[in-house]
């Protein structure tokens, strides 16, 4: 017999299903500020902003690159070194500091001549259920954080989403009480689907403790990649950041590459929906074309980072889309599909 803390969680993620179609969408797209470094500069004469362009530069590499370690890479010394040339624009951004943008085609190209990898800039939106608790004069306070509440927690993790290059997607007000239950449990399956909902291609669940010297309780997940732990939570997104790139991140000067899928299953408008849907919003996958379709098969032809093993690993956590075997045999070089309903 189910526990009344599970029918819960059960009932609120029913409910968070209704709510979808009421809560705005969030997709995959380029991260704003990719190519753009904010550091101090007091001083703002042409001479003053030229000693701070390297830093600005550093953290563009790193957010490029995937690689922390960017920053202080000694084969990336004469770049920075040279960070006035690939200077586009800088304009004041408050507190004594300015944002300086650089061209990135430029320095995309300087990177991979230094034999660095390159993370595209349309990544997986991050879509953040952070449970605060807090103990108070009537017990425990648990608060979620949405769209419309600040606060030190939420603050940390935009900073290392802002450094790393990453785009976190908060829940909205109204969602707030069917996802309590789910914040507050951490079913990382169920908060992946909401996330899904929400055209966010990935999770990162967050829970503090009133309990005074607790760790924080943490995990992530999306296509092909789960993590949980306990311990800081800035560190923790951190950690998510370097296994997103890690997946992503192309070998230097690789091109991307040309594959023909053929998929099979696709009975209604509804299932075709459901192919493209699931093949578009993969963040390997740049272009999409449907070149034909014939009864229940779509052909596609995509342009993507990586090769079919790695697409396939990206969607075999779905379970939609999935090798056809019966299909293979063909030999014209196309990866063989099927829906599954």
């Amino acid at each position: 017999m189910l526990g009344s803390r599970f029918r819960r969680i059960i009932g609120a993620a029913l409910v968070l299903g209704l709510l979808a179609g009421a809560l705005p969408l969030a997709q995959a797209a380029p991260v704003p500020g990719l190519y753009e470094g904010t550091v101090p500069a007091t001083d703002r004469s042409p001479k003053g902003l030229a000693m701070v362009y390297p830093e600005a530069l550093r953290q563009v590499a790193v957010r490029v690159t995937g690689r922390p370690a960017a920053a202080a890479d000694p084969t990336l010394a004469t770049l920075y070194a040279d960070a006035n040339r690939f200077v586009q624009t800088w304009r004041p951004a408050g507190s004594g500091q300015v944002a300086v943008g650089f061209d990135a085609q430029a320095v995309e190209a300087a990177l991979v001549a230094a034999g660095q990898p390159l993370w595209p800039a349309d990544r997986p939106v991050v879509f953040a259920a952070v449970m605060v608790e807090r103990a108070g004069p009537g017990g425990v306070a648990r608060t979620l954080v949405t769209g419309a509440i600040t606060g030190d927690e939420r603050r940390a993790l935009e900073r290392v989403a802002q450094a790393r290059g990453l785009v976190l997607a908060w829940p909205a007000v109204e969602s707030a009480p069917v996802l309590m239950d789910l914040a507050q449990s951490g079913p990382v399956d169920f908060l992946l689907a909401f996330a899904r909902e929400q055209k966010a291609q990935a999770v990162f669940w967050l829970r503090t403790s009133a309990v005074a010297g607790s760790a924080p309780q943490w995990s992530w997940a999306t296509d092909g990649l789960v993590g949980s732990g306990r311990g800081d939570a800035a560190i923790a997104l951190q950690g998510f950041a370097d296994a997103l790139a890690a997946r992503d991140a192309s070998a230097p000067g690789a091109a991307l590459a040309q594959l023909v899928l053929v998929v099979s299953g696709v009975d209604s408008l509804a299932d075709y929906a459901a192919v493209l849907n699931a093949i578009e919003g993969l963040p390997t996958v740049r272009e999409l074309g449907v070149t034909s379709v014939a009864g229940n098969v779509v052909r596609l032809r995509v342009r993507l980072r990586g090769d079919a093993g790695g697409l396939l690993r990206v969607l075999a956590p779905a379970g939609r889309l999935v090798a056809d075997a019966a299909g293979t045999a063909a030999g014209d070089g196309s990866l063989r599909l099927k829906l599954q309903k």
